[in-house]
């Protein structure tokens, strides 16, 4: 080990230093969350198809009177248990029904998730001030940490139960049940939010807390075995007040069917989702980013591993690898699956970064810098002179993309400082410049998904008069909270088109066809959707006329 660099002492859960949960150094990432959201409220809604079927779930629940059973289209939802539709509709009825609401529930628990991620990097390091102070600007600037603040999405959520059971480990202390109880509460909240999946972020931490805690003792063995045990029952009882009267209302068998099944298809077959073992390790630089763009990232690294007996790089590890070794050997895949892994991954970049007995040089977010110039030279190059569909759509994220991609090069490139902690705040500062200037040109443009509330309310208007409507395709949720429908939009297959028709004379279609397509259509109401996409109501009446020819 260097000698230059001076070891960090070994953290305490009973610490004179232990962090308060909110300080005036987290105003920074606060005011940037604070800003995103803003700006995600004013400028977009719910997008298909995740954020609408979500919303959509919650409307039917509402509507219905289903407090107990989530359901789409009057059918079971056994895709997740209802604790995230509990949300939605408290704030329901304390403030009425609202888009805004739903939208900023993930807001709400991003800021927790900031605030509960620095007081855990504090706990670990408590004497480590640069940490304390930049920690929840590291964490904002992260991309993928970014990117998955604003979708109405269950993740956010499922970040927060792990980040308080995982609070309530480090808690841990003999003769003690606190620590216990408040990660069986976590891990049942997670349970009711998710599914058995909560198990797979905190369990691995609970049942090694004989390698990491340095207040274990052996003679604490049967203590903790209970407590672990405890915590686990606690859990249960949790997810078992819900899913018992579940059980008594729709029968073993359905229950079983609908929910085991459903779990056991996304972690052997997944039917969606479905990716080899190796999908996640193309993202693991993404995730990574823009901290690991630092040189003195790779050099302090170095200097870390060496030292492997520090009980805080092996509370980050059993955080990290087990889950997502069992993220890998699952079939369903997807990106923010990894958000929970995302706090440990930047407690130990932080710690890394905010050690000032490693030296640091001037060039060192020169590699971010050059990246990001890189980024907006690519896209000027692609606008300009490579011929594609969605060129038009291209067109609209000029010239905001590109600026304020080489805004934030140049911020990093010109900018030198040899302080680690200077270094940090311009790194985070230029990368929150890309992402929020890159996001809002994303909002403004042509989005993949354009705004349907015109269309929905059309679709509501019809259906409080009784007429008849299909929709030719697979999805409907999309239609069903911006239009506050109260019946489900009937689904049809092409074979099924022609005889519906004729069984609806007085009915219509709902369609989406291509631009293309729009010449010989004469549909009752036309609106733009996605790329180079229409969504058309057609009436029965034309197609019986034999007007269209599909």
């Amino acid at each position: 080990m260097n000698a230059a660099l001076k070891p960090l002492p070994r953290f305490s859960v009973n610490s004179v230093l232990r962090p308060p949960i909110m300080t005036f150094t987290d105003a920074p990432a606060i005011f940037m969350v604070v800003l995103l959201a803003v700006l995600t409220l004013i400028l977009r809604g719910f997008l298909p198809y995740d954020e609408t079927r979500y919303i959509a779930v919650a409307w039917e629940m509402w509507h219905n009177h289903h407090w107990l059973i989530p359901t789409i289209n009057g059918h079971l939802y056994a895709d997740k248990p209802p604790l995230l539709f509990w949300l939605v509709e408290l704030g329901w009825y304390l403030t009425g029904v609202s888009a805004w609401w739903p939208r900023s529930i993930p807001f709400i628990f991003a800021l927790l998730n900031i605030l509960l991620t620095r007081y855990i990097a504090c706990r670990l390091w408590p004497v480590n001030e640069g940490l304390r102070r930049f920690m929840p600007e590291m964490l904002i600037s992260v991309p993928v940490w970014f990117a998955y603040t604003t979708p109405f999405m269950f993740d956010m959520l499922q970040t927060f139960f792990v980040l308080v059971a995982v609070c309530g480990l480090l808690s841990y202390r003999d003769r003690h049940w606190s620590g216990f109880i408040i990660f069986g509460i976590a891990a049942g909240l997670g349970l009711l939010l998710k599914g058995p999946v909560i198990f797979a972020y905190v369990l691995p931490l609970a049942l090694t807390i004989p390698w990491w805690h340095e207040h274990y003792r052996p003679e604490h063995k049967l203590f903790l075995v209970k407590g672990i045990a405890a915590g686990l029952m606690i859990s249960l009882v949790l997810f078992g007040a819900w899913i018992i009267p579940v059980v008594e209302t729709l029968g073993l068998d359905q229950v079983r069917t609908l929910f085991l099944q459903q779990t056991a298809d996304r972690m052997l077959q997944a039917t969606s989702h479905a990716r080899p073992f190796w999908w996640y390790f193309p993202f693991l630089p993404l995730l990574l980013f823009p901290w690991a763009c630092k040189i003195s990232f790779w050099k302090s690294l170095g200097t870390q591993i060496a030292d492997s007996n520090r009980n805080q790089w092996r509370f980050l590890l059993i955080w990290m690898v087990p889950a997502f070794l069992f993220l890998t050997a699952i079939k369903a895949k997807q990106l923010h699956y990894l958000l929970p892994l995302l706090p440990p991954l930047v407690i130990g970049c932080a710690a890394l970064l905010t050690n000032r007995n490693r030296p640091v040089t001037d060039d060192d977010n020169y590699v971010a810098g050059l990246l990001y110039l890189l980024a907006g030279t690519a896209f000027l190059i692609y606008r300009s002179f490579i011929a594609h569909p969605y060129n038009q759509w291209v067109d609209e994220l000029y010239p905001l993309f590109p600026v304020a991609a080489v805004a934030a090069g140049l911020l990093l490139i010109t900018i030198k400082s040899k302080d680690p902690i200077r270094s940090i705040r311009i790194m985070a500062l230029g990368t929150f410049i890309f992402l929020f200037s890159s996001y809002a040109a994303l909002l403004t443009a042509p989005r993949p998904f354009t705004g349907i509330d015109g269309f929905s309310q059309a679709l509501a208007s019809l259906q409080k008069k009784n007429v008849p409507l299909g929709h030719l395709g697979t999805h409907t949720e999309q239609f069903t909270f911006p239009g506050q429908l109260t019946r489900p939009l009937e689904k049809i297959t092409p074979d099924q088109l022609g005889m519906w028709a004729k069984n609806h004379p007085d009915g219509y279609i709902i369609m989406e066809i291509k631009e293309s397509d729009l010449d010989r259509m004469h549909p009752v109401y036309l609106q733009p959707y996605r790329f180079r996409q229409d969504l058309v109501l057609i009436s029965c009446r034309d197609i019986l006329q034999g007007k269209y020819a599909f």
